[in-house]
């Protein structure tokens, strides 16, 4: 049959980890997504972002679409 567990157990932990970002990063502006996806690049241990969204600045490694290079 289907899977039927919640999607917080799925997401292990995400959420909690997401509300935590976001009340300690509050001055950077977070949306609960930006927040999210913070929590599920720690989660899955991802120590690089590529984003154009500048509020990431100093809370994990961004990588800027507009400075990268192609070899």
């Amino acid at each position: 049959g289907p899977d039927c567990r919640p999607v917080r157990r799925r997401l292990r932990g995400g959420p909690d980890r997401a509300v935590s970002v976001h009340q300690t990063y509050a001055n950077h502006e977070f949306s609960f997504i930006d927040a999210m996806t913070v929590a599920m690049t720690e989660y899955h241990k991802i120590n690089k972002m590529l984003s154009f969204d500048d509020d990431f600045d100093g809370v994990v490694f961004r990588l800027i679409p507009g400075t990268l290079t192609f070899q």
